[in-house]
């Protein structure tokens, strides 16, 4: 009997015939285009570019036709790569980088709001330590396998705490 395991890769992973790769390209790539060069898995390098004009968004995939794994008995066919994008966004931007962007992208910048409101929050960093993940509230530090519990009672206000 003969066993055979397969490794896992560090940039790759296979899918019948097909591969997924996933390639990281700045935000300006992404909106302007892009040239990749891919080591695929027989050592070969392959360039791969986005048509002029195609904008990259976030969580769409991109295929190579025929430049996957070989078909088991297949003769000369071969499956798909597919590109998955991670879009690097910088750190920060500077006011005039900012200005820059807002001449750019001024079909894009946020409507007034309008309507009234009656509460103001600002998001933070996410911070997994600050979820609460027990139905009774609390971080899940504070809770460990607890069984769910059926209180009694009707629906209540829940209303977010002020920061």
């Amino acid at each position: 009997m003969v066993e055979i395991m397969i490794e896992k890769h560090k940039k790759f992973i296979r899918k019948g015939a097909d591969l997924v790769y996933t390639a990281d390209i700045s935000l300006l790539e992404a909106l302007s285009g892009f040239k990749i060069v891919v080591t695929h898995l027989d050592d070969r390098k392959i360039l791969i570019q986005n048509k002029p004009g195609d904008i990259v968004k976030p969580g769409v995939l991109k295929t190579v036709r025929d430049c996957g794994m070989p078909f088991f008995e297949g003769g000369y066919r071969f499956g798909n790569l597919y590109i998955a994008f991670n879009i690097v966004f910088p750190e920060k931007l500077d006011k005039n980088q900012a200005d820059a962007m807002t001449k750019i992208l001024a079909d894009q910048i946020q409507k007034p709001i309008t309507e009234k409101f009656d509460e103001q929050y600002t998001v933070t960093d996410f911070n997994p330590e600050d979820e609460n993940t027990h139905h009774g509230g609390g971080n899940k530090k504070n809770h460990q396998d607890e069984e769910d519990d059926e209180e009694g009672g009707g629906p209540r206000n829940v209303r977010c705490a002020h920061q």
